[in-house]
C-alpha cells in the first residue's frame, strides 16, 4: 500500500467532504499518447506500470511506460490544499513546523474559510498546497479504481461523480454535466495544449473518502 499526494482546491475539497465528489482525473503527460489522438494505442498495466502500446500486442511495435499518479486500488491519497498555521509559525518552513511542532492547529482553506473560524483571528499567512507537509493532512482516499481514458469518453454519471456542481450553477449549465466538465477541464488544461478539443489521454480515479481512524487500522494491516 502506497500513500500519494494529491493536489485540490478548495472547491473540490468542498465537493469529497460534502459527498458529491467520488472520482478525478488528470492528463497523461508525455508524447506520443497525448500528440497524435488518431494513433490508435492501448494501455495495459502489470499491477504497478502502465504501458501504451501502438501494436495488437505489448511485445509488438512501439511502446512507452508511465507511473500513475493515483498509484492503484488500494492505495492512498492524502489531499494537498492551501493551509495556514498559528501565525507565531510563519517565520518557519514546513519542514521545520511539522518536524518541530506536532499537535498544533491547522487550516485549511475550504471554499475560502478555515475549518476553525473560533481561532481564524490566529491564522498566520497562507501556504501554497504543494507545501503542505504529508503529516498535516485531514483529507484521505482510499483508491477504488484507476484506468486510462480519453477525455472526450467520459460519461454524464462519471462528469456528475467529478464534484462539479459549483461550477454548473456559476456557468448557468443546468444539468449538462458532460459540458460542465469540459469547460472546467479547459479552465485548467487548455493553455498546456491539452483541452477538451485536443482529447488527451487522461488518468481516472475513483476513490472513496475515509477517516483517519482507517487510514492508521490499513497501516497497522500492512
Amino acid at each position: 500500500m502506497r500513500e500519494l499526494p494529491i493536489l485540490m482546491d478548495g472547491e473540490m475539497v468542498r465537493a469529497i467532504l460534502d459527498g458529491r465528489k467520488s472520482q478525478t482525473r488528470r492528463p497523461v503527460y508525455g508524447a506520443p499518447p497525448n500528440t497524435d489522438p488518431s494513433t490508435d494505442w492501448a494501455w495495459f498495466n502489470d499491477g504497478r506500470f502502465w504501458y501504451a502500446y501502438d501494436g495488437e500486442y505489448p511485445d509488438e511495435g512501439h511502446y512507452d511506460k508511465y507511473n500513475s499518479p493515483f498509484g492503484c486500488s488500494g492505495d492512498l491519497l492524502y489531499v494537498r490544499h492551501a493551509w495556514a498555521v498559528n501565525a507565531c509559525f510563519d517565520n518557519l518552513v514546513p519542514r521545520e513546523i511539522a518536524e518541530c511542532y506536532g499537535g498544533i492547529l491547522v487550516w485549511g482553506r475550504v471554499d475560502n474559510t478555515s475549518h476553525d473560524e473560533e481561532n481564524d483571528k490566529h491564522i498566520g499567512k497562507w501556504r501554497p498546497s504543494i507545501h503542505m507537509p504529508k503529516a498535516f493532512a485531514r483529507t484521505w482516499l482510499l483508491v477504488e479504481r484507476v484506468w486510462v481514458e480519453r477525455v472526450q469518453e467520459i460519461t454524464p454519471e462519471d462528469a456528475q461523480k467529478e464534484g462539479i456542481h459549483k461550477f454548473m450553477r456559476d456557468h448557468n449549465l443546468g444539468g449538462y454535466w458532460t459540458t460542465s466538465f469540459a469547460r472546467l477541464w479547459d479552465s485548467i488544461y487548455a493553455k498546456q495544449g491539452l483541452g477538451w478539443e485536443q482529447d488527451p489521454w487522461v488518468w481516472a480515479c475513483q476513490f472513496k473518502r475515509i477517516s483517519l481512524e482507517q487510514v492508521e487500522e490499513m497501516r497497522r494491516a500492512g
